[in-house]
């Protein structure tokens, strides 16, 4: 089975193997290749997951323009809607599935999806390299909380690159950072688009 949408039918693998990399060190859970109308999993996920990351790849192919970033959030948040109302079944994905992808294919997919990533985030929000002031994240919500959010974007809409690193040293010094996992994967998305790799404490708790 597979997933239609404007017209296009999808085809959804998922693999046997680790995408983006090894186990230990990826930051890539799931690719789309648009050529193809194809949607790679990482088959090594939870179940929970690759859900996730499964609507993550829908979100992108309803619109491919919209950044990385932004695409992370919509997706993690509709998942929790989803799941948190009993909309949505864990088993969803392995109901849609069209088969297993090869290490060559996922490979293929992931070299393909990092030009057509950097040309896009390029171009929708671009990059700022002036210096910056801020520690990269602020606090929100009710004073005392200690929950944060990225600041890291420019008036207009550019993403800082040295923001973008002093919000990584800021969630990995911070003694009290509740909600340090939802940032860090925002973080992770963002740098992937800047062209930079993330700490590994920071991959380590997106994948948490």
């Amino acid at each position: 089975m597979s997933i239609e949408h404007a017209g296009q039918k999808w085809r959804i693998v998922k693999t046997k193997d680790p995408i983006g990399g090894d186990r230990k060190n990826r930051s890539i859970l799931g690719e789309t290749d648009e050529a193809d109308n194809l949607i790679i999993i990482d088959g090594t996920l939870p179940k929970t997951r690759q859900a996730e990351v499964l609507l993550h790849e829908l979100v992108h192919i309803a619109d491919m323009t919209v950044p990385e970033f932004a695409v992370s959030n919509i997706a993690k948040n509709l998942y929790g809607i989803l799941v948190n109302n009993k909309v949505l079944r864990t088993a969803w994905v392995d109901d849609i599935l069209d088969g297993t992808a090869t290490a060559a294919e996922a490979a293929r997919v992931n070299e393909t999806s990092k030009e057509i990533k950097e040309g896009v985030a390029m171009f929708f929000y671009g990059v700022d390299e002036s210096p910056w002031a801020g520690p990269g994240i602020v606090e929100t919500g009710l004073p005392g909380m200690h929950k944060y959010s990225l600041d890291i974007k420019t008036q207009d809409g550019r993403v800082n690159r040295t923001a973008a690193r002093k919000a990584e040293a800021s969630i990995i010094t911070g003694q009290r950072v509740y909600n340090y996992r939802q940032l860090s994967r925002e973080l992770v998305t963002v740098m992937a688009d800047l062209g930079e790799t993330p700490h590994q404490r920071i991959l380590e708790w997106a994948r948490g």
